[in-house]
């Protein structure tokens, strides 16, 4: 299976390479020989580096292999790059890398992504949606220009979208779905998990997408970096005048999932429901529930759990 991931500063050598196989062999029955060389010759755009620490580097992979890499130049709204190793053209890595680009560049906000083609990746681009709009020279370092194709793509936008995914939770009926639909969301940033599953999470928890959007915050927690104790510690030091129906998905975001299964044991066992701190009530209420909430998928791994 093709998985995506952000590029690490350590592999711009094996990009390098990467991109010189790939072109080498898509890119021949376009340009001449001598212009390939004259390309491939120097090294990656100025400024890969830094687009690797942006974090808008992404690499295709399997079995630990890599397939190619997708970058983004979000200040020049631009698609820098989608290159392939040979060894993998048609399996699905460059349809899989331009939409992690887009993805990401929607999350920042972009309406549109440009891109300078190569004259053989432009039946790719346009299937994408990308619309031509020019032919460009760039030139090479020893003279002459290899000939590209300007295209440019309006994005949806980002309510867009949004109401597009919320429209997929509801229709979530296996483990397939469920993992395709977690690993989109795998490459948001947190927060934006949090702002858009919470909302769908609470409102009820009993029907779709809300029950799968709670499942989906759960699957998305983070890893837990304190103890419980310092957990339970922050809640009673925020006094939180919340609703008692956001502690446990508040606390899955931020602390993990085992946090929460021990804190519903531990208040189920130690607090009775009059207990007179008005934290420690919401979290009774919140937590003695949570049980339900989250033993079912403490576990959950296989298609079977997704219907209990």
């Amino acid at each position: 299976m093709i998985t995506i991931r952000p590029a690490k500063p350590d592999e711009i050598s094996a990009l390098h390479s990467l991109r010189n196989r790939s072109a080498a062999v898509g890119c021949a029955a376009c340009y001449s020989a001598a212009d390939l060389d004259a390309w491939l010759s120097g090294p990656l755009p100025a400024g890969f580096a830094r687009l690797i620490e942006a974090g808008t580097v992404f690499v295709a992979e399997a079995d630990g292999r890599l397939l190619g890499y997708g970058a983004l130049d979000l200040p020049a709204r631009l698609v820098e790059a989608i290159f392939v190793d040979p060894a993998a053209f048609g399996r699905g890595a460059g349809r899989a890398l331009l939409q992690a680009v887009e993805t990401r560049a929607v999350e920042e906000g972009l309406d549109e992504l440009s891109v300078s083609s190569s004259l053989n990746a432009e039946a790719f681009y346009a299937a994408a949606g990308y619309v031509a709009l020019e032919r460009e020279q760039h030139p090479l370092s020893g003279g002459g220009s290899l000939t590209a194709v300007r295209m440019r793509k309006r994005l949806r936008s980002a309510q867009d979208s949004l109401e597009s995914l919320t429209e997929r939770l509801a229709q979530i009926t296996g483990w397939d779905d469920f993992r395709d639909v977690k690993h989109l969301l795998s490459d948001w940033k947190p927060a934006n998990v949090y702002e858009f599953l919470f909302p769908l999470a609470i409102s009820s928890r009993d029907e779709a997408p809300s029950g799968i959007a709670g499942r989906l915050l759960i699957a998305l927690q983070p890893d837990c970096p304190e103890s419980l104790a310092d957990v339970i510690a922050k809640v009673h030091a925020s006094r939180w005048f919340v609703s008692y129906r956001e502690i446990p998905f508040y606390l899955i975001t931020q602390f993990g999932k085992p946090a929460v299964v021990a804190a519903a044991r531990a208040f189920m066992a130690a607090l009775p429901p009059t207990a007179n701190s008005r934290v420690d009530t919401i979290l009774y209420w919140a937590l003695r529930p949570a049980s339900s909430l989250c033993e079912p998928f403490h576990s959950w791994e296989t298609e079977t759990m997704l219907s209990s």
